[in-house]
């Protein structure tokens, strides 16, 4: 699975990248990814997330996401 990275990614890029657009409505408040890389699995659950694979998916892209824009 590839991750974009870079200094601005669309949720909608980055859920298409997941193959999980079926969030695509839940995540289209947010700017951007950037703007979600905080969140936690309880927060993602909470916002409408319930299949805990698909929220597994997230995590770990975020967790990675997170890395690239630490650097």
């Amino acid at each position: 699975m590839s991750y974009i990275t870079g200094p601005h990614l669309d949720t909608g890029q980055w859920l298409k990248k997941l193959d999980l657009k079926e969030y695509n409505e839940l995540f289209k408040s947010y700017n951007g990814v950037e703007d979600i890389l905080s969140l936690s699995e309880r927060e993602l659950k909470s916002l409408g997330v319930k299949n805990s694979s698909h929220r597994a998916r997230m995590m770990t892209s975020l967790v990675i996401l997170r890395d690239k824009y630490d650097r």
